[in-house]
């Protein structure tokens, strides 16, 4: 098993454990996820693909969606056509 290392950008300092790394952060005086947004993905716009809102932030990356019940259910929908071609996940 290949062993994952978090470096901070900011100072350079390394963690083995990904908790650790976000509280480390903090110590910079900036949350994780503008950290992520400025150093981790500085070009790529978190937008949801079916309303354009901002996508979740959950647990150190963005989700695929912004988290509204009807952009998640165009988002299983959408997913379950392409992977196993029927209309409906039921």
């Amino acid at each position: 098993m290949k062993l994952k290392i978090y470096e901070c950008k900011i100072c350079g300092k390394i963690y083995k454990r990904f908790n650790d790394f976000p509280k480390h952060i903090k110590s910079h005086n900036i949350d994780y996820e503008n950290y992520f947004d400025t150093y981790i993905e500085p070009n790529i716009n978190h937008k949801c693909p079916f309303c354009d809102n901002k996508c979740i932030f959950y647990k150190g990356n963005y989700r695929k969606t912004c988290g509204s019940e009807e952009c998640r259910i165009k988002a299983i929908n959408k997913t379950t056509k392409e992977k196993y071609n029927v209309n409906n996940n039921f």
